[in-house]
């Protein structure tokens, strides 16, 4: 018995009209009134909640404007530690601008490898560096440090406070380049006559611990219109500490005869407290003979500001 024959025009179906039917097939069920099943849309991507923000530092006024008040408490470490100098202090927290000396605080000294801070600015500003690890090559002389007689980077000489280090940046810095950088940055005196790579180490430059801090606060508050770069880089260079959310920044100076007719050492920075900043200018013009100016002129600053109440 042959079997059903099946109409021509069901077995010329195509394979895109299987196609067509399979995909109607997934459209409409068997079940009851063919009911449309829809696919639901993918859940939109999930989007994490914005940072929070660190608020903004408060720099109150800027120090030059404001009048400097006595405070004892500033004198208070310098007898027991056998020196004698004094303290300035720029707190922004109660925008109070202390020395518990005034007349030391506006006398003017050489500021010695405080001006490091400077040179690096004003090298980067001027491209002779072009950042904290670029490399600075040992002079091949042999130095009474130990430690400055091999190659360094900026980072490192900053830290050994390398001497000829920065007096090689300074040489490439020029006169000319220097002493422009000095008025606009309004630094000390402005006085950069004479050898190019010592003024800052014999004169004639001087600065005062008043105007150590009035510097220091336009260059962390942005004032002195450096490139974010430099500023980065110098503020990088600068710390010297860091621990529970406070962040120390500083440089330590020393000058003595036959150079300067008047030993004096500094420590110079600032102490970061959230928003609150501290600017700090030590300085210690005597001493005993066998005291340890290095640890002396720290330990001295340190005490200062715990009387003020910062724990540091």
């Amino acid at each position: 018995m042959r079997s059903p024959r099946i109409p021509r025009t069901l077995a010329r179906v195509s394979l895109s009209g299987l196609v067509v039917l399979a995909a109607a097939a997934t459209t409409f069920g068997c079940g009851s009134g063919g009911a449309e099943v829809r696919t639901p849309p993918p859940p939109p991507p999930a989007t994490s909640a914005p940072e929070p923000q660190p608020e903004p530092v408060v720099y109150g006024a800027r120090p030059r404007e404001l009048t400097a008040v006595v405070d004892p408490r500033l004198q208070e470490p310098f007898e027991p530690g056998r020196v004698a100098g004094t303290v300035a202090v720029y707190d922004t927290g109660d925008g109070v601008l202390r020395c518990g000396d005034l007349e030391r605080c506006a006398r003017g000294h050489v500021p010695a490898s405080t001006f490091k801070i400077t040179n690096t600015l004003i090298a980067l500003e001027n491209g002779v560096i072009g950042s904290a690890e670029a490399p600075l090559a040992w002079d091949g002389q042999l130095h009474a440090v130990e430690d400055w007689n091999r190659d360094h980077t900026v980072r490192s000489a900053f830290r050994a406070s390398c001497v000829p280090c920065f007096q090689q940046i300074a040489r490439e810095i020029g006169e000319s380049r220097m002493r422009d950088w000095l008025a606009r940055l309004e630094y000390g005196n402005q006085d950069c006559s004479g050898s190019v790579d010592f003024f800052w180490l014999g004169g004639p430059l001087l600065i005062t611990p008043l105007e150590q801090l009035d510097f220091l606060w336009r260059l962390d508050a942005g004032e002195l219109s450096l490139r974010p770069e430099t500023l980065a880089v110098v503020r990088d260079v600068m710390e010297i500490e860091s621990r529970d959310g406070t962040v120390l920044r500083g440089k330590t100076g020393w000058a003595a005869p036959p150079e300067v007719e008047q030993e004096v050492a500094w420590f110079v920075g600032w102490v970061e407290v959230e928003r609150r900043r501290v600017f700090f200018a030590t300085i210690i013009d005597e001493r005993a003979p066998e005291l340890d100016l290095a640890a002396a002129r720290r330990e001295v600053t340190e005490q200062a500001l715990r009387a003020l109440g910062l724990d540091v």
